[in-house]
C-alpha cells in the first residue's frame, strides 16, 4: 500500500494537496482495494497507525516519517563531517547560515500510547494475514454484521444466515449462533478444553487470560481463533449474497 519506509521521505517533494490526495488514495486502498472515492472506511485512520500493542496496526505516519527522515539528514551532517557530500554543505552552505541539530526518532515524533490488553492476539499471531486482519476488525467492533448494517441502510430481515434462529450480532455470530459454537467446541476440544462456547466478548477476555503467553499451545489457540473468526464470517458472507434477489 504504501512503498515501503524509504521511499516515504520522497513525499516532501509534494505540495500539501498532493499529499493529502495520496494519503487519501492510501486510505481507500485499505478499505477496498483501489483508488476511487468511497466512504467505506471502516476504522478510523487515527487509529490505525498506532502500534500494534496499544491496539492499533503500526501504519506509518508519512507526515512523522518525513520529520524524522529530516532530522536523520541534519544529524548526518552533523556528526559524519568525513562523508564527502557532508563537506559540500558544510563548505557551500554551513557558513551562511546555522543548523539546528537533533536526532529525534520516529516513535518520539509519535505520541505514546497505552497498552491494549488484547495486544498478543494480533501482535503474536502467526495465522494467515487475512486471518490476523479480520480478527482485528472484530476486535474492533468493526465487522459488517447486520446490527450494524441496520444504522445506516434498511434491513428487512436481521436473521443470522448461519442458524436463522436469531439476530446477527458479533456476540451472536461468533460463538452463541447454534451453528459456530459447535464449530468452535471442536476447536476447543482439539487443544483439550472443555467447555461451552461463549459470546465474543467472553471469549476475548478468556483469550486475554489463557492464551497471552509465548507457549506453543497459546500460539496456537491464537492461530485457530483468527482461522475460525475468518473462516465463519466467509461462510457468512456466501449465504449472505444467496439471499440477495436475483442469486
Amino acid at each position: 500500500m504504501i512503498q515501503g519506509k524509504e521511499y516515504i521521505g520522497d513525499w516532501s517533494y509534494y505540495s500539501q494537496s498532493d499529499r493529502s490526495d495520496r494519503y487519501s488514495a492510501c486510505k481507500r486502498f485499505l478499505w477496498i482495494g483501489g483508488v476511487e472515492v468511497s466512504k467505506k472506511e471502516l476504522i478510523a485512520w487515527d487509529k490505525l497507525y498506532i502500534p500494534k500493542v496499544t491496539g492499533g496496526l503500526n501504519i506509518i505516519v508519512i507526515q512523522a516519517w518525513n520529520k524524522a527522515a529530516i532530522c536523520k539528514l541534519l544529524w548526518n551532517i552533523c556528526t559524519k563531517k568525513d562523508k564527502l557530500w557532508v563537506k559540500w554543505i558544510h563548505c557551500y552552505y554551513g557558513k551562511r547560515t546555522t543548523l539546528w541539530m537533533n536526532q529525534p526518532k520516529y516513535k518520539k515524533i509519535r505520541e505514546e500510547y497505552p497498552k491494549c490488553s488484547r495486544r498478543r492476539l494480533i501482535c503474536n499471531n502467526n495465522g494467515a494475514p487475512r486471518w490476523v486482519f479480520i480478527l482485528y476488525l472484530n476486535l474492533q467492533g468493526k465487522l459488517r454484521t447486520r446490527d450494524r448494517i441496520a444504522k445506516w441502510s434498511q434491513i428487512e430481515d436481521m436473521t443470522c444466515p448461519l442458524c436463522a434462529s436469531g439476530p446477527e450480532t458479533a456476540d451472536h455470530l461468533f460463538f452463541e449462533c447454534a451453528a459456530t459454537s459447535q464449530v468452535w467446541e471442536m476447536i476447543l476440544k482439539l487443544r483439550r478444553i472443555i467447555r461451552r462456547a461463549q459470546g465474543w466478548s467472553e471469549e476475548v477476555l478468556w483469550a486475554e487470560v489463557y492464551a497471552n503467553g509465548h507457549s506453543a499451545m497459546s500460539n496456537v489457540y491464537r492461530l485457530r481463533m483468527s482461522a475460525s473468526v475468518y473462516h465463519i464470517r466467509t461462510e457468512r458472507n456466501l449465504r449472505y449474497s444467496k439471499e440477495k434477489p436475483g442469486k
